[in-house]
């Protein structure tokens, strides 16, 4: 007899992102999550299924001028105001939604200068940061 697994879904929520989902992570009060697409960061209530709170939008007006798309994007684990993500620039930032609703800057900043003559396109591309975690005790990054 052969195995079959098949995955049944618990709850559908509405509105979902135009783009592809790149990051999730829970909550530390286990209630609600964070979504991150190539240009948004939304904060969704897993009882409230046909709204996200939008918290962060990179997408400018002309999309020409799009330089950078967010990555990744991480939960503190016991602190549940504080979350960081990464972007396609090699930096994470780390915010803190008690400071604003809608997240246009960061609280503070992790990247390393850009040397352009020492940047080629492989390089770029193997020195991006594809993911970022706190530590099990929070007080470390790890990128």
């Amino acid at each position: 007899m052969e195995l079959v697994v098949e995955a049944n879904p618990q709850r559908v929520f509405a509105n979902a992102p135009t783009y592809h989902i790149n990051s999730i992570s829970v909550k530390s009060d286990h209630e609600m999550y964070l979504s991150a697409d190539d240009l948004r960061i939304n904060l969704w209530h897993l009882e409230i299924t046909d709204r996200s709170f939008n918290i962060m939008d990179m997408r400018p007006s002309d999309m020409e001028e799009q330089m950078e798309v967010i990555i990744a994007v991480e939960f503190h684990l016991w602190l549940c105001n504080v979350f960081m993500y990464s972007s396609s620039k090699d930096a994470v930032c780390l915010c803190d939604m008690r400071s604003l609703a809608l997240w246009d800057r960061h609280s503070k900043i992790f990247e390393e200068p850009d040397d352009p003559s020492s940047r080629s396109s492989f390089s770029k591309i193997i020195s991006s940061i594809s993911d970022v975690k706190f530590s099990h005790s929070g007080w470390y990054t790890i990128t």
